[in-house]
């Protein structure tokens, strides 16, 4: 299954679907209020299955709108609540209470409605119905298999719409080259490979950060509630898009040159929350997370393999060349000698030369050899 996500067109039909996404966060609020209350009374929750069954005699008696939503789409709405109540259960159990329960949301919070089978109907060129209205898209990329529909709303105001497609009887294309590499995350350096190649990352958001100041500053002073307050809000939500976008666009083009030249990537398994209590917005401006995500579906379309070694592997202070591991090596130190070698160490590219070995070991291939791996260091 995939997503392939489209940009509707301006028009005025959008109104149409601004009164859906009240509808659809009134019942999501109703049914929200519905669980709290039953358990508040009889100190116990109320199962999926039994308040899915009540979900006609309220629209037939109560809420007879809600037949402009469609009746699939508002058991989409009830799931989305048993689901966050479900998460919320399993968080609870494994320690985590950073996970809170399902909140009643503002209309501003509630930005997408999905439709599964009926509601929607798609014409397989550039046209899709919803609820009876047309709405035209931009068709990039062919779409067929269509399985389900959401359709979604961003800061800026722009609607988009994601067809979930299924796609698994088609093979992935493979052209296999027989090379494996391994890579190491940095701050001064986005990545360095084993064979000491080094791809930068350029910092959108630091670059932009002036613009984005300027914009913010010009948000704050607007009175709230007025026009000219919400058109600045719009302005910086375009602003911030289009770094959105421009990282994303690097990101693609990154993962998919990899991916070409290599069969199997491997990488080290990063505790990213840890590094942004540490170095704060650099680490988001990389966005290392986002870029493992990209590569990993590039990797699963083209028939590569993505391998991540554990975190807590020494890859940087192990020397590649004899094993040895310098214990009192600190972050600042950027380059160090072996005390069992005597050989002189790049820290990124050490790193990444064992996690080429740790990693292709694990994957199945056989063991890297240090006397290969060493490259280019001195």
């Amino acid at each position: 299954m995939i997503t392939i996500k489209q940009k509707l067109f301006r028009t005025k039909r959008t109104k149409h679907l601004e009164a859906l996404r009240r509808k659809a966060c009134f019942v999501y609020n109703h049914f929200l209020n519905f669980i709290k209350t039953y358990y508040r009374i009889f100190k116990k929750h109320i199962q999926y299955n039994k308040l899915q069954n009540y979900i006609p005699t309220i629209r037939n008696r109560r809420f007879s709108w809600w037949k402009q939503l469609g009746s699939q789409c508002v058991q989409d709405i009830l799931r989305r609540i048993y689901a966050g109540y479900d998460l919320f259960f399993s968080e609870r159990k494994r320690g985590n209470k950073k996970i809170g329960i399902p909140k009643f949301k503002k209309l501003r919070k509630y930005k997408s409605i999905t439709y599964t089978q009926a509601g929607w109907s798609f014409d397989g060129d550039h046209t899709v119905t919803v609820q009876g209205k047309h709405f035209k898209f931009y068709r990039s990329r062919e779409i067929k298999n269509v399985k389900r529909i959401s359709l979604k709303v961003d800061a800026v105001g722009d609607w988009w719409i994601c067809f979930c497609c299924d796609i698994n009887d088609e093979l992935p294309t493979k052209v296999m080259t027989g090379e494996t590499a391994g890579f190491d995350f940095g701050l001064k350096t986005f990545l360095t490979s084993n064979e000491n190649k080094q791809y930068q990352s350029p910092l959108f958001y630091a670059k932009n950060h002036k613009q984005t100041k300027k914009l913010q500053r010009l948000l704050s002073k607007k009175q709230k509630g007025s026009n000219n307050r919400h058109k600045a809000r719009k302005n910086l939500a375009r602003h911030h898009r289009r770094i959105e976008n421009k990282r994303r666009e690097h990101h693609t083009k990154l993962a998919l040159s990899l991916v070409r030249q290599y069969d199997i990537l491997c990488f080290e398994d990063l505790n990213i929350n840890a590094m942004k209590m540490l170095w704060g917005k650099k680490v988001s401006d990389l966005s290392f997370y986002s870029f493992m995500l990209t590569l990993q579906n590039m990797a699963k379309k083209h028939g590569k393999k993505v391998e991540k070694i554990d975190r807590f592997y020494p890859s940087s202070k192990t020397c590649h060349n004899c094993g040895e591991i310098k214990e009192d090596l600190h972050l600042e130190d950027r380059m160090w000698n072996c005390n069992g070698c005597k050989m002189t160490h790049d820290r990124d590219h050490n790193a990444a030369i064992n996690i080429h070995q740790v990693g292709t070991s694990t994957c199945g291939v056989d063991k890297v050899r240090p006397t290969l791996a060493v490259g280019t260091c001195s």
